[in-house]
């Protein structure tokens, strides 16, 4: 028999993913494509347009903050139980 399953900790989000949670990873992952096209248009040759350039380096640094602190909330709300 299979055990069951963990309990629901204060700061789990059972439902689902936090609102927040998604924004920092689409932010991450947007950012991602978006430098990952900048080198692939640099390498063939070519010039990327500006906004490429600067949605990596604004949207990185946000998602990261963004996950530090959804790290730093649950740390806290897990030593408060």
């Amino acid at each position: 028999m299979m055990s069951a399953s963990s309990p629901n900790l204060p700061g789990d989000n059972a439902g689902g993913s936090s609102p927040a949670l998604l924004t920092a990873v689409a932010l991450a992952a947007v950012s991602v494509v978006c430098l990952a096209l900048v080198v692939a248009i640099n390498l063939s040759g070519g010039t990327a347009w500006a906004v490429f350039s600067w949605i990596p380096m604004i949207g990185l640094p946000i998602a990261f903050i963004l996950m530090l602190a959804l790290i730093i909330s649950a740390v806290r709300s897990r030593r408060q139980s």
